[in-house]
């Protein structure tokens, strides 16, 4: 009888520490969560080799950036300014930090509308505190799906063949809501005509999608051809290519050097890595102003896989 009450006390007094355990550990929890405001703490978010926001690290080391931004919570309206900010994160949970100059400039951003129809290059302030960029006042013109591009080359970066550095760019897409209706790219042209400037491209024949590619354009205006373009950027002209639909990425640099004697004609050396139709942002600068002229250049090769999602490529 004794034996047999024994084990009872001892399981009964088990219990009692056990129950006694569960109670000072639910009020340490809940005195904990009441310090956080009821937050769990911030998990680490690491880049994927996707390019998307992961809370799992990639087996692939420092290969990979992401945008790490606000947009997603700007409730952003079709003409409208918001502030846009963002950091770079990499595949091991850091916030990049050190960036190299280049043209000018820490970080160059692209906003596209995805059917190429607009197109923006702004250059974000950078707060080494918060190691964040931020534009203050983006402004998306219509409706419709946009991609970011934000073109940059970390201190860290691999040199190319050249001995350069060489550039990374990551983008993220945003979907500003309202009517929209896709616009068709177009038909290829040899001329665009803007703000008064005739910009025409000089080419025998189309590009190919085989190896380098020089894309030839003479600037004119009230029937002179202009040689005192001002250099953008460290430069006498900037091209952003974007392809058709996968929105493959190159941003080239005019080939003359900034101080070189002018002709009226720009050139840039593009490799295009499929087939395909493409949209050329042309830009320089004359008499203070910046100037923006598109063209639609067909490419002659194989085309893009179908399940390609588009790459980015940069040409310094």
């Amino acid at each position: 009888m004794s034996h047999f009450t024994g084990q009872y006390v001892n399981r009964a007094a088990f219990t009692y520490v056990v129950i006694a355990m569960i109670v000072i550990g639910g009020i340490v929890l809940g005195i904990s969560t009441f310090k956080n405001h009821g937050k769990s703490p911030s998990a680490v978010i690491y880049c994927s080799p996707d390019g998307t926001l992961s809370s799992t690290q990639s087996i692939q080391s420092h290969r990979s950036y992401c945008i790490k931004s606000n947009i997603q919570s700007r409730n952003a309206e079709p003409n409208r300014s918001i502030s846009y900010s963002f950091s770079i994160v990499d595949d091991e949970g850091n916030t990049v930090r050190d960036f190299k100059i280049s043209h000018e400039k820490m970080l160059h951003l692209i906003v596209v509308r995805k059917d190429l129809d607009q197109f923006q290059h702004v250059h974000p302030e950078f707060d080494e505190n918060s190691a964040t960029f931020t534009v203050s006042d983006l402004m998306f013109p219509t409706p419709g799906d946009y991609r970011i591009f934000a073109d940059f080359v970390p201190e860290s970066a691999m040199m190319g063949p050249d001995g350069l550095p060489l550039s990374v760019t990551i983008s993220e897409d945003v979907k500003i809501a309202g009517s929209h209706t896709p616009v068709a790219l177009g038909e290829p042209a040899k001329t665009a005509t803007t703000e008064g400037y005739i910009i025409a491209r000089n080419a025998d024949r189309e590009p190919s999608a085989t190896g380098m590619n020089m894309l030839s354009f003479t600037i004119s205006k009230d029937g002179k051809t202009i040689t005192d373009l001002q250099p953008y950027l460290g430069a006498l002209g900037h091209a952003v290519v974007l392809k058709e639909g996968t929105l493959e990425y190159i941003h080239a640099h005019a080939v003359q050097e900034s101080t070189a004697a002018q002709n009226g004609t720009i050139d840039f050396h593009v490799e295009f890595p499929f087939g395909g139709n493409y949209k050329v942002f042309l830009q320089f600068q004359h008499a203070g102003k910046v100037i923006t002229a598109d063209f639609v250049v067909p490419v002659r090769g194989e085309a893009a896989p179908a399940s390609d999602p588009g790459t980015n490529h940069s040409t310094h």
